[in-house]
């Protein structure tokens, strides 16, 4: 064997036994495990084409395993990608494999994690924004059209009906009442939203997707306005509350 092709096989052994030592958080109990990594039978290349183990040419490939978690007995499935490359020095060991470029739970499918817990929330809103959340990691799209339910029937229990959310947005930010910083941002939100709940075609006709961060941002927008007319009164109203009665313990009208 060649000095390349020696390290090659370290390479691939380094990578085989880091994806099976390495403690990762398990999906299921949150405890941080040592998973004893059970390999499936595809090892394959960027293009997904299996392999009996990586080619020296390549740079990126992937693993499969499965494992049960030691503490609370469940089954996991794990995805790696790896990435490495031959150092110029053929006798430099150091930097044949660079660590893994990423990796994915398959089994449990994870939501994404919410910024506040839908069960707070008033049963008209809670389902949909719950939805929006749960669905983020597959489908942008999806997640964008539910937020923008979620904003409409915010706006229209709340003093702006219409069956057009660009009706409501006009009538809000009409109003006046709310602070510039949140109403800017409601024609890209309703673009964005729109994009996600109807189909478009660019000039190519080529579809028009919605963008993970276009995503996370309008669920981020849909956090503003569930603040400004759910949580925000609430907390001023706490906040007064609390004020008052600082003033009565220190003897202030």
């Amino acid at each position: 064997m060649t000095i390349a092709s020696d390290l090659v096989e370290v390479a691939i052994q380094i990578a085989l036994e880091y994806s099976q030592e390495l403690i990762m958080q398990c999906p299921h109990c949150k405890i941080g495990v040592g998973f004893r990594w059970q390999p499936l039978c595809a090892i394959t290349d960027e293009k997904g084409d299996a392999l009996e183990k990586p080619a020296a040419n390549l740079a990126q490939w992937h693993k499969a395993g499965w494992a049960i978690c030691s503490e609370c007995e469940k089954f996991v499935l794990g995805i790696w990608q790896f990435e490495y490359s031959l150092p110029e020095d053929p006798l430099d060991t150091s930097r044949v494999l660079r660590t893994t470029s990423g990796s994915w739970w398959a089994v449990p499918h994870l939501a994404s994690e919410a910024p506040r817990d839908a069960a707070t929330l008033p049963k008209e809103y809670a389902a949909n924004y719950d939805e929006a959340y749960r669905v983020l990691p597959i489908s942008y799209r999806a997640a964008a059209a539910f937020g923008r339910q979620v904003l409409t029937d915010l706006l229209a229990d709340h003093g702006y009906p219409s069956r057009r959310l660009s009706q409501q947005i006009k009538a809000f930010i009409a109003d006046g009442k709310a602070a510039v910083s949140l109403t800017d941002n409601l024609k890209a939100f309703q673009t964005m939203a729109d994009f996600g709940l109807h189909t478009k075609k660019d000039e190519e006709g080529q579809i028009v997707e919605v963008e993970l961060e276009e995503a996370e941002w309008t669920l981020g927008v849909v956090e503003r306005f569930i603040d400004y007319f759910l949580s925000g009164p609430d907390l001023d109203q706490e906040m007064q509350a609390r004020a008052a009665a600082k003033r009565h313990a220190a003897g202030e009208p």
